[in-house]
This record gives structure tokens, sequence and C-alpha cells, in this order.
């Protein structure tokens, strides 16, 4: 299913040895060519992984790839998980492959483009900072607890009683054997799915960390919000205050909510009510609006 190719790997210099294989994790969803520029950037540097794997969310058949995407791996679950889910199916190959607690996944989106040597920054970073408890990204981020809002900071905010930091998912970088033991929210289907992995590493005694000179690499561009963003983001959000903080603020928020559904309901702002209904009543995973 997997081939290892040499051509994808470049022994670093002397003064960063290379003592573990690297494992780059793309979710593909969209527009090929948008995937095809993200793993065309991660070859682009002097230094690339050993595996690149692409799970396939493509939901109808697709023509033949071009050949830069033939320079990775492309795997078809059959169903559509969701980012998380995609992650955890990619980590789980990597599995198979006979990757090392020590070895070195990257978790990308695929709408991001690694400016030129990224990879040989993030592997001497690590060298010094990294190690098994370590959880680090491009971008760090901080939920407030108060109102519910996520902001994306340049440094990794400390974690205090209002607010909790999280690795923006955008690019997520971690030891194969933190990520392979953590839980992924794998019902989220898309968005929060960072917040919550963050959450779940430091619940088990991990850190958090930003790897300084790789902000802005996410190619997310602004737009309106379309009906299923604004379902997934108010939905798993409501889940996640209720269930995932400390139990003074999940009494704050489920009393919050509550009134939130009851005045979006004689609102009719529909998929805002219905959003924080299945959240209440923990009915994740996909849906049809």
């Amino acid at each position: 299913m997997f081939t290892k190719s040499t051509s994808l790997s470049t022994d670093l210099s002397t003064s960063i040895p290379q003592e573990r294989s690297i494992f780059a994790i793309f979710v593909h969803y969209g527009p090929q060519e948008i995937t095809d520029a993200a793993v065309a950037s991660l070859l682009e540097g002097t230094l690339c992984p050993e595996y690149i794997i692409v799970i396939d969310h493509t939901e109808t058949v697709i023509p033949a790839r071009e050949p830069e995407s033939r320079k990775a791996t492309w795997v078809r679950p059959g169903v559509n998980t969701g980012y998380a889910g995609g992650l955890q199916y990619g980590i789980a190959e990597a599995a198979r492959l006979g990757a090392k607690k020590t070895d070195i996944c990257l978790l990308l989106n695929n709408d991001l483009k690694l400016k030129k040597d990224s990879l040989q920054q993030i592997v001497a970073w690590w060298t010094v900072n990294g190690g098994p408890k370590v959880l680090a990204g491009a971008a760090g981020g901080y939920v407030s607890l108060f109102s519910g809002r996520a902001h994306i900071v340049g440094k990794m905010p400390r974690k205090t009683f209002w607010n909790t930091p999280y690795v923006h998912g955008s690019c997520m970088v971690g030891q194969f054997g933190l990520l392979s033991s953590t839980q992924f929210p794998t019902s989220f289907f898309m968005y929060w799915e960072d917040v919550a992995i963050s959450m779940q590493v430091q619940k088990h005694g991990g850190h958090l960390n930003v790897i300084p000179g790789l902000q802005n690499i996410h190619n997310d561009t602004k737009g309106p919000i379309s009906p299923a963003k604004l379902f997934y983001m108010v939905r798993n959000g409501a889940y996640v205050v209720e269930r995932y903080v400390s139990l003074p603020w999940r009494m704050y928020w489920y009393a919050v909510n509550t009134i939130r559904m009851l005045y979006h309901a004689i609102s009719r702002h529909r998929i805002i009510a219905r959003a924080l209904v299945a959240a209440r009543r923990g009915r994740l995973g996909r849906v049809n609006l």
C-alpha cells in the first residue's frame, strides 16, 4: 500500500543528525490542485520526509492524478470521516509502516504551503525543544472560557483559569508515540478538533508549544460562512465547553447554552438552534443540512 521512497529523504547536516523518520500526513478534500500545491511545497526543501501520506476524502470518482500527486501515497478510507478522523487513519497507516515512538509526525491541512526548508527548521527546533510529551505547531491559540471564542496568536499562551490554549490545527507536530496514544475527536467532522486534541494532550501531562518562524503558512481564505460551517463550529464548540473543561466552566456553559438554545429557537435561527441541541444531546458526526 505504501512505498518508502529514498528520493523523498535527504540527510540533514552533521549539526542536526537525523535520528528518526518523518511522516507527513495530509487530509485531502476539495480541489486536487490545492493538495498538490501543499505536497509540492513540502518537497521543495533541502529535507524531505521519508513518507508522505494523503488521506483522500474525495467522494466522487476523479481522473488519474498528475505526476506531482504521485510523489505522495494517496489512500482512500472509503468514508469521509472528517479532518480528525482522517488524521487518525493516517496515524494508523504510519503504524502499519512500522513507525517508532520517537518518529516525528506532521499533521497538515491540505490548504497550506510550507516555506522552503520549513521541515529542516522543524527538525532543528525539535532536536532542542521536542520530546515524547510535546505537541507543537506553526501557531498557537486560546479559547476564552468566558466568551467561548477561539483566538489565534503567534506565541503559545499560558493556561489560566479563564483561558485554555491549543495548537492551531493547520500544522501540528508530535512524536508518533504521543499521537498514537491520544484520543482524537473523530466524530466532530470539522472544526474545534485542534482544541480538543490539545486539551487531551494536556490532560495526560503533555505540553504545547509554537515553533518560531512557521506562522502564516496556512492558506485558508476568508469568505462567507456556509450553513454547514456554521453548524459544525457552533455544535462542536458548545460540545467542547460543556464536556472538556473544568466543572465550574461546564456548569457555566450548560446554563449559557440553555439560554442560547431558547433564544435562537424563538428567533428562528434554525441552524444555530439545531447545532446547540445536537451538542447538548451528544449528537456528533456528519450532518445533512
